[in-house]
């Protein structure tokens, strides 16, 4: 509640202040470039990083977009024999496209658009099997993943470079699944598997035009 109240409190300041200020010059123009992160101003982590998304606009009614995401996350966790088991997962994703942005107002910019979606996973396990030996275990979250959404959203400029912005989408996936190899040797061929339907950002996105 002390987030919402905070959040809420920020956004009457700012409107408050660019009040004072008679431009209507809060959309960006051509040349313009924005970076935006996700915002949950009511959740434990108000402040996330799923992806970081760059825009280009080539004018005030079209802008290239891609997001971008790299994670790495190791796990490990102590055996019976002071030795370590060990998972890590590396992930990569990126989605160009491009938005067409309709007029909308002085401070709104509605817009809709396409993009690509290509993803690749890779997971690698060791396992301790005793006696001084391990099992390698890979592909068990691993995937090749290549799709197109449809994107329709609205930015909502808050103050001058600073934005507000949520997005839905429909979209189109096919995901290649890694063979599960165990010590190099094919245990599990999984084969792949395509999905549709809608998809939606739960979280504003919180964003700078420079």
């Amino acid at each position: 509640m002390k987030q919402l109240t905070f959040f809420i409190a920020f956004l009457l300041v700012v409107s408050f202040s660019n009040a004072q200020d008679g431009s209507n010059d809060f959309k960006p123009s051509s040349n313009d470039k924005t970076l935006e992160v996700q915002f949950a101003p009511v959740s434990g982590s108000p402040v996330s990083i799923g992806g970081l998304r760059f825009r280009s606009f080539s004018s005030s009614s079209q802008a290239f977009r891609a997001n971008v995401f790299l994670g790495f996350n190791l796990d490990s966790s102590p055996t019976f024999d002071d030795e370590t088991n060990t998972s890590s997962v590396f992930t990569i994703a990126i989605r160009p496209g491009i938005e067409k942005h309709l007029a909308g107002t002085d401070r709104l910019s509605p817009y809709y658009g396409a993009e690509l979606d290509l993803g690749l996973q890779s997971s690698t396990t060791n396992t301790y099997q005793g006696g001084g030996e391990f099992q390698k275990t890979t592909g068990q979250q691993g995937f090749f993943r290549i799709g197109a959404n449809l994107i329709l959203g609205t930015d909502y400029y808050i103050a001058k470079k600073l934005f507000l912005g949520a997005e839905i989408g429909v979209g189109l996936q096919y995901s290649s699944l890694s063979d599960v190899k165990v010590d190099g040797n094919v245990a599990q061929d999984r084969g792949g598997e395509f999905r549709f339907g809608p998809n939606a950002l739960g979280q504003l996105r919180l964003g700078l035009v420079f």
